[in-house]
């Protein structure tokens, strides 16, 4: 894994051009053997705030299922390549088994909790950590709370650039 302080992208329920689907990393967050070829021990992940990926997923479908666009022709489903989760991952530059981390790690995980909350509030189901591989890092969920299931409306950086957009900027 190259390093990373954070890293934000939405996914649909279809696999994109790399076979990632919302299924699929949700997967691989909760370490599901077929998900995490890339791990050479997997480890269950550590639920540092509210749900396990498998639990995000229940929500997620659930949430799906109930959600419909308005159209021209009255509701429908949503697409199934709508973009429906938006994920966040955070690394840390320290190596070595947890209970040897030196204080600005657990200070690191804390902050970042608290910056993922006040980006996305009620929208950010679920913050769990990896340290399974060669770098500590966080894996954040969050579900859209509107009614059409939009996560790139959640995402940082789409939210700049329709701001940006509305204001006259070019694209």
């Amino acid at each position: 894994m190259t390093m990373q302080f954070i890293h934000a992208e939405t996914y649909g329920r279809a696999p994109n051009a790399q076979g990632q689907s919302v299924r699929f990393v949700l997967a691989e967050a909760g370490r599901a053997e077929w998900a995490c070829a890339h791990v050479r021990r997997p480890q269950p992940p550590r639920v540092l705030y509210g749900l396990s990926p498998a639990d995000v997923e229940r929500e997620h479908n659930r949430r799906v299922e109930d959600a419909r666009l308005a159209t021209s022709t009255g509701p429908r489903r949503l697409r199934t390549n709508q973009h429906t989760l938006l994920t966040v991952v955070a690394s840390f530059p320290a190596t070595g088994k947890s209970d040897r981390w030196p204080q600005a790690v657990w200070q690191w995980l804390e902050d970042t909790i608290a910056w993922l909350l006040a980006q996305f509030g009620d929208a950010l189901l679920s913050v769990v950590l990896h340290t399974d591989e060669g770098y500590p890092h966080l894996h954040a969920f969050a579900l859209p709370t509107d009614p059409q299931m939009k996560a790139r409306s959640l995402h940082p950086g789409a939210r700049a650039k329709n701001e940006a957009r509305q204001q006259g900027a070019a694209n």
